[in-house]
């Protein structure tokens, strides 16, 4: 198709970001896998690298990560990815592992990477190949103590709906897909981290003067960039690193609430360390996984870890908590039982590590035989949870002191619209968060972003076409007849992975909408391949389109309303906080002659290449060369390592000059800091969004309250203006420290 109508056009482009996060994959539960033969003088040893198969995997049923023996992820998207295997537990008990010779120990830190990931059409399963190769000349299956965990960094999460995934060895009869279906914000700019190739150019003594050789190296994606008018938290999450949520505060249950003599709502079985992307979970029930009144946990459910063990919130100095158990003990949220903090504009250093998260994959694990809590499930979730959390054992105990040193878990839904805030109609008690007609959220969440040692990663995908179709897949979006011809709508779908943040900013100025800009780098990008197949072309990923088949669901008022939610552009939330909506207070006072504000923070993060090895033939297109991997070269030519350093705050304030007390404090090398318990001492920046509604209790005010504490005052120039008129100064100071507290309708950020 020639003429502007064959372009590629902006307005119909997509992009979403969605989590990353890995899977632990226990043999036999939910799939077997095979480790074939590497090794030895065995016909079918493949010597470089080992091959993965996976068999016997969990059934049809809908929510698994498997579906027979297809993991249920799209084809390439493991390519470049790490994998350990691991000792794997039964229901708490112990048995032979057969891959125990090449588990990850704190002795022997075997990591491998995947450099293949395909479908084997013959015997319809999915493959992965990895190096460094094992060393069997055998054939290793795994017992139900063997477990594989691909590892979080650039794989997104994981979409089990059967409704939504398929694998087929045509991508036209495909439909692959992840769960990167979330609103990327009100981005007035953006750019992608897009490819970059070195080449490396050599000229040769004897050969003249022109280049005489060249050849490609590393590969990059590094500058991505997004600016946009702030309406929810989800980019400081990303900026920070740290979130928790306030277990009183997360909207409303939806079950009777759990205490040591309940039976029908389920219990956590396992302990969970920071960094799991499961937990496991102990049900009444055979089949589900049971949450008493109002039936059982499904996937796109939520999860509230209710965790009362608190957590510092800064790393630079010992923190400080008062003392807990009188009048005296200062931690967030101010609603936690024990806490003395009161609205929450107290300065505080510790606070309460309950988390919340979408419910992704449920798979059925064992039974233990006996007792009102039998049946063990394993709940993925959407994003690694951060803390470490405490199951209840024996997992039956109605001992009030083992109960309540334990967590407990809560189930949490997104609701629809207006009329229906609730996953039913007739249920009319425990709704999801919800922003009414008159601005107040109604079961709002209330939030906690902080510091920590790493900042999570993200993916984001991109996707663009010539006219405003859908993938041409088994979605049935787009007729698949039009690949190539007149009609096709050139979809090129790419996914950035592996992404974090290098820096960002928050600023605003006098009636200006609040900004906030950041630059991010990725690891790798994942490119849709179906339609350089030889036969069949299509789509095989099913790109998202936020308002037409991710947040925009016409099936009913009430699924659309959910899917927004979900999404993170429910109604009446997509308004951004406004500078005259705001109140700064800063160096002791509320101060109300501020017209410009700049909070920078960086995170030190870098990207390193490793030496990696890719014995795997590159699959090419025979007329054109090009490559046919979603990932080429098995991902060794990109950065393998993305990591975290110094994190650094710098701070810019324009400010009408009152008094000489912001110049006395510079000149005098003071020290601003809050004291726990108390208002003054640090800088706080509050927005707030209009509203008419009542509010209070579990009606709330949308807020963004940003603290910025343990700072200096670097520069305070006086100037001389030259038109007699009013003195501004900027302000210049260097804080340790930045929390956000947030009260909004996400579950999770």
């Amino acid at each position: 198709m020639s003429g502007f109508g064959g372009h590629y056009k902006g307005d119909v482009s997509e992009v979403t970001m969605g989590h990353e996060t890995g899977l632990y994959i226990q043999g036999t539960k939910p799939a077997t896998f095979q480790a074939a033969i590497s090794q030895g003088t065995d016909a079918a040893a493949t010597h470089d690298y080992t091959l993965i198969k996976f068999s016997a995997g969990s059934s049809t049923t809908d929510g698994g990560l498997f579906y027979n023996k297809i993991l249920k992820v799209p084809i390439g998207m493991l390519i470049g990815l790490k994998l350990t295997f691991h000792a794997a537990t039964l229901g708490g008990g112990t048995g032979t592992s057969n891959f125990a010779s090449y588990q990850y120990t704190s002795l022997n830190t075997r990591v491998y990477s995947i450099v293949d990931h395909t479908y084997n059409n013959s015997t319809s399963a999915t493959e992965l190949k990895i190096v460094p190769a094992l060393n069997n000349e055998a054939a290793i299956t795994s017992s139900a103590y063997d477990a594989m965990y691909i590892h979080s960094l650039g794989l997104p999460t994981v979409r089990t709906a059967n409704a939504d995934f398929s694998i087929h060895n045509n991508a036209s009869a495909s439909k692959e897909t992840s769960s990167i279906d979330q609103f990327i914000g009100l981005a007035s700019f953006m750019s992608l981290p897009d490819t970059t190739v070195d080449l490396h150019r050599y000229h040769v003594v004897g050969k003249g003067r022109q280049v005489a050789v060249q050849q490609t190296g590393k590969v990059h994606h590094m500058g991505g960039s997004v600016e946009m008018p702030l309406h929810d938290p989800k980019w400081l999450y990303y900026s920070l690193g740290r979130e928790v949520v306030s277990k009183d505060s997360c909207a409303d249950d939806w079950h009777s609430s759990p205490t040591k003599d309940t039976t029908n709502v389920a219990r956590l079985f396992a302990d969970v360390a920071p960094g799991a992307t499961y937990i496991d979970v102990a049900s009444s029930q055979q089949l589900t996984v049971r949450f008493g009144t109002y039936g059982n946990a499904a996937i796109g459910d939520y999860i509230l870890i209710n965790d009362t063990t608190r957590v510092p919130t800064i790393s630079y100095k010992a923190p400080d908590i008062g003392i807990f158990g009188t009048t005296d003990a200062y931690f967030w949220p101010p609603e936690a039982s024990g806490s003395t903090l009161d609205s929450g504009d107290e300065n505080f250093e510790w606070a309460e590590s309950s988390e919340c998260r979408r419910i992704v994959a449920i798979e059925p694990i064992h039974d233990i035989g006996s007792g009102n809590h039998r049946y063990i499930f394993r709940l993925y979730l959407d994003d690694p949870l951060q803390f470490s959390h405490s199951a209840i054992s024996p997992i039956d105990s109605v001992d009030s002191a083992v109960f309540n040193a334990a967590d407990t878990l809560r189930l949490r839904r997104y609701g629809g619209d207006a009329s229906h805030p609730n996953d039913n109609a007739s249920n009319t008690t425990n709704a999801s968060p919800h922003v009414h007609t008159t601005g107040e959220i109604r079961n709002h969440v209330h939030r906690l972003l902080f510091s920590g040692e790493t900042i999570p990663s993200f993916c984001v995908e991109h996707s663009v076409r010539n006219r405003d179709a859908g993938s041409a897949n088994a979605s049935g979006e787009y007729s698949t007849s039009t690949v190539g011809g007149t009609g096709d709508s050139q979809q090129l779908t790419r996914i950035f992975r592996g992404c974090k943040v290098v820096e960002w900013e928050l600023s605003s100025t006098v009636d200006a909408e609040l900004k906030y800009r950041c630059v991010f780098d990725a690891l790798s990008c994942y490119t849709d391949t179906g339609r350089l197949e030889a036969t069949n072309k299509g789509d095989r990923y099913t790109a998202h389109r936020m308002f037409q088949n991710t947040a925009g669901d016409a099936s009913s008022a009430l699924n659309a309303g959910k899917s927004r939610k979900i999404s993170g552009i429910a109604d009446g939330t997509e308004k951004p906080f406004m500078f005259y909506n705001g109140e700064i207070k800063a160096f002791g006072q509320s101060l109300g002659f501020v017209s410009a504000f700049e909070l920078r923070g960086k995170t030190g993060v870098e990207l390193f290449h490793t030496i990696q090895g890719n014995p795997i033939a590159e699959s090419v297109d025979s007329g054109t060369g090009i490559s046919l991997k979603q990932v080429p070269y098995g991902g060794t030519r990109n950065a393998s390592i993305i990591r975290e350093g110094r994190e650094e705050f710098e701070m810019e304030i324009d400010i009408a000059l009152q008094d000489a007390t912001l110049y006395h404090q510079l000149r005098t090398h003071t020290l601003q800091s809050g004291t726990i318990g108390s208002a003054d001492g640090y800088i706080q920046m509050k927005f707030t969004k209009p509203v008419t509604g009542t509010t209070g209790g579990t009606y709330a005010t949308p807020t963004l309250n940003v603290i910025i504490d343990e700072y200096y005052i670097t520069e305070c120039p006086i100037p001389v203006p030259d038109d007699k008129g009013l003195l501004h100064t900027k302000i210049k100071l260097m804080p340790q420290n930045v929390k956000v507290i947030s009260k909004d309708a996400l579950y999770h950020c």
